[in-house]
């Protein structure tokens, strides 16, 4: 229960600001809905909201500047803020701010009722999270393609169908990354300039924190017959996660959804 609890909600979209309004006063939280900083701003001057619950692209100035006008407008007072990121791609920037804590975009609603929760009570993640970030985790892959325009609408192909996207422009990028990052899945072009994908996918195999996350190998329409061959005799029988595509068209979302629901 959300014990009467307030959010002065703040989103520039009035269709989701109507839409988050509704789903979080389902859930017993007395909900302020305003469309820009400074009509939030201005019921500060009336209200004393638990937690602010706001989009970036809402605002007119940056976050720090946004905070000190809210104490300014409460008599001194702050509130927890909660704000919607734009990527995962951006979270040390927002790791980096004066904030409570921050939901990337595309999000779970679960995930979102879950953090919520987190910032109000403060206190231990609230049972079924770790679920929900694995659940994230798998909808977020390492792109890796030194071609910036086919890179371009690669990531496009994965955006558009709810995944985060991280990239690299190539394979030492991709392995720094791949050890930083909780990819569910890597997507990686065929010949690289700086390291072969089969060495590239050879490092991630014997990496503890990569080893079960599956494959994409594209665009090996480009590469020499003998290659090719080679690379299904000698090399794909070593992986049963690793798939391989011809080309960089959207057949590899499709490919990806049905690798992430195989049993580990």
């Amino acid at each position: 229960m959300a014990e009467h609890r307030s959010i002065l909600l703040i989103h520039y979209e009035n269709d989701i600001l109507l839409m988050l309004r509704g789903l979080l006063e389902a859930q017993g939280y007395q909900v302020i809905a305003a469309a820009s900083d400074k009509d939030g701003l201005e019921r500060l001057t009336e209200i004393r909201p638990n937690l602010i619950l706001f989009d970036m692209n809402a605002l007119g100035s940056t976050v720090a500047e946004f905070k000190q006008e809210i104490r300014e407008s409460s008599g001194g007072r702050l509130y927890p803020l909660l704000v919607f990121a734009g990527t995962s791609q951006m979270e040390d920037v927002f790791l980096s701010m004066p904030i409570e804590g921050f939901v990337c975009k595309p999000f779970e609603i679960d995930e979102l009722l879950m953090d919520i929760r987190m910032v109000l009570y403060a206190g231990e993640p609230p049972e079924g999270l770790a679920e929900i970030r694995q659940k994230r985790k798998l909808r977020k892959i390492l792109l890796v393609d030194d071609d910036i325009s086919v890179f371009e609408r690669i990531a496009g192909y994965f955006l558009n169908a709810g995944y985060d996207v991280e990239g690299a422009r190539s394979a030492v990028e991709g392995l720094e990354k791949a050890s930083q990052t909780d990819a569910g899945i890597f997507v990686i072009k065929w010949g690289l300039l700086d390291y072969g994908s089969e060495q590239l996918v050879d490092a991630l195999k014997y990496m503890t924190k990569t080893r079960k996350c599956p494959v994409i190998i594209y665009g090996l329409s480009a590469a020499p017959e003998r290659a090719i061959q080679a690379f299904h005799e000698y090399f794909l029988p070593r992986y049963s996660d690793v798939r391989v595509l011809e080309d960089a068209d959207e057949q590899l979302v499709d490919v990806a959804a049905e690798l992430l629901i195989r049993p580990q």
